[in-house]
């Protein structure tokens, strides 16, 4: 006949099992905590790219807008020069 546990091994094996979940809880927790930080990090490294290529544009813009005042200045000159 094989011997029954006593009480007191049985409540030892239950808080291992117990410390095993709970440390695995832990371990799941900790690489959701990391994921959720890196999906967190990627977004701001994305927010910071479209900053930068709204900035780019912008001067882009404007340099277009430039450059297309002076077209229009210099067509209004040559069809000055034209008349005269």
């Amino acid at each position: 006949m094989t011997p029954q546990p006593s009480s007191t091994s049985i409540r030892i094996r239950l808080a291992a099992a117990l410390l095993a979940v709970l440390s695995v809880e832990a371990c799941l927790s900790a690489a959701e905590t990391t994921e959720a930080a890196a999906i967190i990090e990627q977004l701001r490294a994305a927010n910071q790219a479209r900053a930068a290529l709204a900035s780019e544009e912008s001067t882009w813009k404007q340099e277009r807008d430039r450059l297309h005042a002076a077209l229009v200045a210099t067509r209004a000159e040559l069809a000055r020069l034209e008349r005269d």
